[in-house]
């Protein structure tokens, strides 16, 4: 079974960060290949930067994208919807561009294998969606519980479990039917959030998502100048340190337009 990285980036910055997630992981020994999703007219730019396996184009003349309303739905949301469709690896992890490497992931392939499901998100903050998951939980009659709750700033997939093809169905419907099912009770800049649609197949297919606050995976938004590595685990703002784990988080999604602490960072970690 091979596995890769999957990233989607539409423009000059996504496309530098994704770059730069590639640099990180090969720093810390990860040699797992790295495909790309991108626009048709940005793919000779990507090629010339040597880092990807595959580059592929997002055919935006769908049923999906032409619906689109905002510029995030456009670019973000449904491309991560349709996501499913374009992996070219048995399993993959996907990051959005906006994430830093701070040591070898090679214990969260390991992690996410082990729960033997087509998807493993990460669970959110307990209360982050509470009315969206009383939405949720009266449209399909079940309660969402906190290891069903996701975020999607990193997701695993694997192609080779039978349950694959239905979750891809599944997330699509939700973003078809995205109102009636209540996801609309929380918007990101204007429009529909793909976490919602991840959120409400994840429960269909009574999915479990896995604790970054107990297992090192993903932390959030780390100050320039804190000790690196770190095993901080923080909630999503700056300075909201939840606690330490054993080990390093391997990947720090820096999210909330934190540019000087990205920068400052990635230097640091592409110097230790």
């Amino acid at each position: 079974m091979n596995r890769g990285y999957f990233f989607i980036a539409f423009g000059p910055r996504y496309i530098e960060e994704a770059c730069n997630l590639v640099r990180l992981l090969r720093k810390f020994g990860d040699n797992y290949p790295a495909s790309i999703l991108c626009a048709a007219e940005e793919i000779e730019v990507i090629k010339s930067k040597n880092l990807f396996d595959k580059i592929i184009p997002f055919n935006f003349d769908n049923d999906f994208s032409k619906l689109d309303k905002t510029s995030f739905e456009k670019f973000g949301g449904t491309p991560k919807i349709l996501m499913p469709e374009y992996l070219p690896y048995d399993e993959t992890i996907y990051t959005d561009t906006d994430v830093l490497v701070q040591c070898n992931p090679v214990n969260v392939w390991n992690h996410f294998k082990d729960f033997n499901q087509p998807v493993v998100c990460t669970s959110a903050a307990p209360n982050i969606h509470d009315l969206l998951n009383i939405n949720i939980s009266n449209h399909l009659q079940k309660n969402i519980s906190d290891v069903m709750q996701t975020h999607t700033g990193i997701v695993y997939f694997n192609k080779k479990n039978d349950k694959f093809d239905l979750f891809s169905e599944y997330l699509k419907y939700f973003w078809k039917n995205y109102s009636a099912y209540g996801l609309d009770v929380r918007e990101f800049r204007g429009g529909k959030v793909d976490e919602h649609a991840f959120l409400a197949a994840v429960n269909k297919l009574d999915l479990k998502s896995a604790s970054g606050a107990t297992y090192p995976i993903m932390t959030h938004n780390y100050h320039y100048d804190i000790e690196l590595p770190s095993n901080k685990i923080t909630n999503g703002t700056m300075y909201n340190f939840m606690g330490e784990l054993d080990s390093p988080p391997p990947f720090i999604h820096m999210f909330k337009e934190n540019v000087r602490d990205y920068i400052i960072l990635y230097i640091r970690l592409m110097n230790l």
